[in-house]
């Protein structure tokens, strides 16, 4: 064999051929994928957080909405039958009263539960009259938010539920011979 060596040897210039440096390259971009793949998920779960928090204002603006419907549904049929309010029977009736002959809104529109993207309110009846003096959500996630409620609805502190976040009207009784305020 003359003594001479087979295989690959190392240049003249002292650096190895470029085409060993593949495997490095390789390596190099799976660790720039994965980087990529970590960041990209970190990002998914703040905006998922972004959005569920958005979701948490639009229901507590649209609840609050429905809730000052039937007060306001309330009070207007309380004037028209002699100082006691009445509750409506629906949602539907808060956008066209059946006590008036010209549409009589309480409520622009019916609003969807922003949890659920359905209008599938559940409703909460007043005890005595059977009639709607409420809504909730029908979801049953877990809310980012538990406090800093205003304080109409400081009650909904530490709840654990959307559904436990009831939007209702409680008419206000006067004892008898009570001035009405």
């Amino acid at each position: 064999m003359n003594g001479k060596r087979t295989g690959v040897s190392k240049p003249a210039t002292g650096h190895w051929p470029l085409a060993t440096n593949q495997g490095f390259t390789y390596i190099a971009a799976m660790m720039l994928v994965v980087v990529i793949g970590i960041t990209l998920s970190m990002t998914a779960i703040y905006w998922s957080t972004v959005a569920k928090r958005e979701k948490e204002e639009e229901l507590l603006f649209r609840g609050d909405q429905i809730r000052k419907g039937i007060e306001q549904y309330y009070k207007w049929t309380g004037q028209r039958h002699g100082g006691q309010g009445i509750y409506p029977e629906s949602l539907e009736e808060l956008l066209k009263s059946k006590y008036s002959m010209a549409p009589k809104r309480s409520l622009r529109k019916i609003y969807t539960d922003p949890m659920t993207g359905k209008a599938d309110w559940v409703i909460f009846n007043d005890p005595a009259s059977k009639r709607m003096m409420g809504v909730r959500s029908a979801s049953n996630d877990e809310p980012l938010k538990v406090s800093n409620f205003p304080f109409i609805y400081r009650d909904f502190e530490g709840k654990t539920k959307y559904s436990d976040w009831v939007f209702v009207y409680r008419a206000q009784t006067q004892a008898p011979g009570q001035p009405r305020k």
